[in-house]
């Protein structure tokens, strides 16, 4: 692994803190390509690229946006930390996101026990269908 690599991720998330997204977004999607990250910078790396796009879905994001949070940043940080303390979160903005609802249920489903969620679960298991007009 290159130090090259390390110093994007600090560069990315120095981008992250000052609230800078589309930058961070970019150097994290390189990192993301890269083979030779080691095991702790490949989950760093992970992680800052769902919590970007998460941060920039809190801001108002664009349907592009949700679409690409969904489906990539998401799933890649749960699989690769999957005991992660904020792997719930994603679990459950997973749920909150899908189109299909076998794929909600089972994001829903895997949510471990945490009082920091309750009630969301709930909630996001009952929410009515929006109507496409």
């Amino acid at each position: 692994m290159s130090t090259l690599s390390r110093y994007q991720y600090r560069w990315a998330l120095a981008a992250y803190n000052a609230k800078i997204n589309q930058p961070a977004i970019d150097i994290l999607v390189k990192l993301v390509r890269k083979k030779d990250l080691d095991a702790e910078l490949d989950k760093a790396v992970a992680k800052l690229l769902y919590a970007v796009y998460a941060a920039r879905e809190k801001s108002g994001g664009s349907k592009a946006n949700t679409k690409e949070l969904s489906v990539r940043p998401l799933r890649r940080f749960i699989r690769k930390s999957p005991d992660d303390k904020d792997a719930d979160a994603a679990r459950l903005l997973i749920a909150q996101t899908a189109a299909n609802a076998t794929v909600a249920l089972k994001s829903l489903a895997s949510i471990g026990s945490s009082e920091r969620f309750e009630g969301d679960v709930e909630r996001t298991a009952f929410l009515p269908h929006r109507e496409r007009v």
